[in-house]
């Protein structure tokens, strides 16, 4: 099957036009759809060019161009506009697609553009992202919290290009196989393969072990839509037998090989093979059933945490420890930290406070002893006006939790409560809601129902996933680094209770549901 081609038009002189195109372009290519825009595809020092821009359209399928206040005036998008204008006279299998963002004065080639069916527009990120996708011809290939995954992780993406070096190295000289990226909590591994599948397409699955979506079964139904939509393979039946899921996925990988252009080969990345729960799959077997045998042409690209996964296989397999290029991760980190001092609102709050740069990049960088989950934490903090400070810094991610946990008032009741939802959650395997927990609690904290709760929810925020529903938001933790600290003895021990009792409280409820 042929992926689509898109072209897309928009002005880098607007923030917001500049964070929705490169958001939509990854989005897109986390699809498999071959995405051109300027950001990505014009080598470094390359100037628009007419004749460039012609050559490029003329190799599309699709023309989407972003309109707003700043496009419209925008000579380049203009002239691109024109491009798509003459390429619509020569073939008119060529897809225009506008996708207005506001109200529009007249502009020149609004008489082109305004021929064609705009793309509806949408505040909300993942709904506009459906709506695009469905106009370039892509219905239902990756999910949407997928797509908007690998967006939200890409977005301010800097460095790591020896890792990618690495894996084209793999690709490269091995016919099959596993490259595995292994590294601490919050080394940044996710946004990695986030980042290496939007710029290569390939297909992606990733495990979250808060929202339970890390079992075998999720893993091979997943992979069998989005294989079957990539090249074409033979969809699966609704229901897979258990017992049948290893063959089931062997069988999907040798069609995708057959069904993939000759030379080419087929990338699937599985991030997290450590939170995968293996709960009913046949003991010894690799997480998720992946193969001891890759068929040729076939490449996983994995992430673990350090010696956590161990695969069985008899396949080419090479190992990418984070931990051995750990002041490679330093120059990243510092050179992240200078591009969000470079915007605002980070810009504005060390301007006020006459805060140098290189010193602000140093603390942080020294600070994070190489954590890119630490950042995640520290900066939204540093800007909140909180009691953090540049001179008074937590040294790493373990630090960081445990002068939040001091902070946090467990004692009396309202701390009593304030544990017991945070470790609910910690033992929880899935995503709970505020009513959910409150039941859960109901011999614990007999008084405390669904609004009590919710409050003790927003004063964990920073450190929880929130997930909108249809109905009430549901919520687990954020990031398996929290949950190792919640488990440590130390803390266990000043939180007053036991894991032991907060599973058997879990169990409890559970056994009287399936009883009633």
């Amino acid at each position: 099957m042929t992926a689509p081609r898109v072209f897309l038009s928009y002005s880098n002189r607007d923030t917001r036009d500049a964070t929705t195109a490169q958001r939509l372009a990854a989005g897109l290519r986390a699809s498999g759809v071959d995405v051109w825009m300027d950001r990505d595809s014009l080598a470094a020092g390359v100037e628009w060019q007419e004749s460039l821009i012609r050559q490029v359209l003329e190799e599309r399928t699709h023309f989407l161009v972003l309109l707003s206040g700043s496009s419209i005036i925008a000579p380049w998008v203009l002239a691109e506009i024109d491009l798509a204008r003459q390429r619509y006279r020569e073939d008119r299998t060529f897809r225009v697609l506008p996708l207005a963002m506001g109200q529009l004065a007249d502009f020149p080639g609004a008489d082109f553009i305004d021929r064609f069916q705009r793309v509806p527009h949408h505040e909300l990120f993942a709904d506009q992202l459906t709506e695009v996708a469905r106009a370039v011809g892509v219905i239902d290939l990756v999910p949407a919290v997928v797509a908007e995954l690998i967006a939200d992780k890409t977005e301010y993406f800097v460095g790591r290009e020896y890792v990618f070096d690495a894996i084209g190295d793999f690709v490269a000289s091995e016919d099959r196989g596993y490259f595995t990226i292994e590294g601490d909590p919050g080394a940044g591994k996710t946004t990695i393969l986030a980042e290496y599948v939007r710029r290569t397409g390939a297909v992606a699955h990733f495990n979250a072990r808060g929202q339970a979506l890390n079992t075998s079964s999720h893993f091979i139904r997943q992979l069998g839509a989005n294989l079957a939509a990539r090249y074409g393979v033979a969809p699966l039946a609704a229901a897979v037998d258990r017992d049948r899921h290893g063959e089931t996925l062997s069988r999907l990988l040798i069609d995708a090989r057959a069904e993939a252009p000759a030379g080419e080969p087929v990338l699937l990345v599985v991030d997290a093979l450590d939170e995968v729960n293996s709960l009913g799959d046949p003991p010894g077997a690799n997480a998720l059933l992946l193969p001891s045998h890759v068929p040729a042409g076939v490449y996983f690209v994995l992430s673990s945490r350090r010696a956590a996964t161990v695969l069985d296989t008899d396949s080419p397999s090479r190992i990418f420890d984070l931990g051995h290029v750990q002041s490679d991760t330093m120059v990243d980190i510092r050179q992240f930290l200078e591009q969000a001092a470079s915007r605002d609102p980070l810009s504005r709050w060390l301007s006020e406070r006459g805060v140098p740069v290189v010193d602000f990049v140093r603390r942080l960088a020294e600070g994070s002893e190489g954590n890119f989950m630490y950042l995640r934490y520290v900066l939204p903090e540093l800007l909140s006006e909180s009691q953090l400070t540049l001179e008074r810094l937590p040294r790493g991610l373990e630090q960081y939790y445990e002068v939040h946990w001091r902070a946090m008032d467990t004692t009396g009741s309202e701390g009593h409560l304030k544990v017991w939802v945070i470790y609910l959650l910690c033992q929880l395997e899935q995503p709970a809601t505020a009513g959910v927990l409150a039941k859960l609690l109901h011999d614990v904290e007999p008084g405390a129902d669904a609004i009590a709760v919710q409050e003790v929810l927003l004063e964990w925020r920073q450190f929880l996933h929130r997930e909108e529903t249809s109905g009430a938001p549901r919520w687990s933790v954020y990031h398996n680094s929290f949950r190792d600290f919640l488990r440590r003895k130390d803390t266990v021990t000043s939180a007053g209770l036991s894991l032991p009792e907060v599973s058997g409280v879990i169990a409890d409820v559970l056994w009287d549901r399936a009883r009633s």
